[in-house]
């Protein structure tokens, strides 16, 4: 799954937590290479620690450039720097 929205507004904040979670499959990896809080950090370590998800994928965050510890410290979870200013056109 890949999230893709254009700003944050209160529809949009947490569009992502744990009741999405548990309608997803097993196997589902989430990537976030949009806006860090569509998804809710601490509902994402939850799902990710009890096997809610397979995996995550993110280059943005909630509060950055402060990331949950429940990601941070999780194998199944990537973490990167928001590389979407450095397209090149």
């Amino acid at each position: 799954m890949n999230v893709l929205t254009d700003f944050i507004q209160k529809k949009t904040h947490h569009l992502l937590s744990a009741p999405q979670f548990a309608l997803m499959k097993p196997s589902a990896i989430l990537i976030n290479t949009a806006r860090g809080a569509v998804i809710d950090e601490a509902a994402l370590a939850a799902a990710l620690e009890n096997n809610t998800i397979a995996g995550a994928g993110l280059d943005v965050y909630e509060d950055e450039p402060g990331v949950h510890p429940g990601l941070l410290d999780n194998p199944r979870v990537t973490l990167l720097p928001h590389m979407g200013t450095w397209t090149v056109e």
